[in-house]
């Protein structure tokens, strides 16, 4: 799993969002990926 960020460590706004985007972005792969798996099962 996504190791937990140390947001301190991350001082600029900008860079802090961009982390946060890209960890929703990942968790919504990841998401696809299971539900694909699901859907196979299923059948």
């Amino acid at each position: 799993m996504l190791r937990l960020i140390d947001f301190q460590k991350i001082s600029r706004q900008d860079a802090r969002r961009t982390v946060v985007l890209y960890v929703e972005e990942q968790a919504e792969k990841q998401q696809e990926k299971s539900r694909q798996k699901l859907g196979r099962t299923e059948h």
